[in-house]
């Protein structure tokens, strides 16, 4: 391939690039556009339809041009947000899920034990093959 000698900086540079990569300085000259695209024509406008919440609203039959008669909000008095109640936990509750993961553990213990169990034997079997 050959090189050429950017003319802002002096730098030699390989044929194919577009750009100096000393200075930037551009090899090869930009395209300038003839024809005026869609976008430009339309005066940069974007034309949406219904927004995401707009749609959400409408799907759960709501609107925001609905506006309350005034009449109604007057008439109303402002109601106070009623606290979450919780049930109270009881003992046996507690007590099951305890036994629960006290289950699961086991059953993880007993796993892990009968995988050691597995891998004892396979190296007992080799061994035992290899010096037999």
């Amino acid at each position: 391939m050959g090189s050429k000698q950017c003319a802002k900086c002096g730098e030699v540079v390989d044929e194919a690039k577009a750009f100096c990569p000393g200075c930037g300085n551009a090899f090869v000259e930009e395209e300038k556009r003839t024809t005026v695209s869609d976008f430009d024509m339309s005066n940069e406008t974007v034309r949406l339809g219904n927004s995401m919440y707009n749609q959400l609203l409408s799907d759960m039959g709501l609107s925001i041009s609905k506006a309350p008669n005034k009449g109604e909000a007057a008439d109303a008095e402002p109601k106070a947000p009623e606290p979450a109640v919780q049930p109270p936990v009881r003992s046996a509750d507690v007590s099951f899920t305890r036994k629960k993961w006290l289950i699961r553990a086991t059953f993880a213990v007993l796993g892990l034990l009968f995988v050691l169990a597995l891998v004892l034997l396979v190296i007992l079997f080799l061994l035992w093959q290899r010096f037999a």
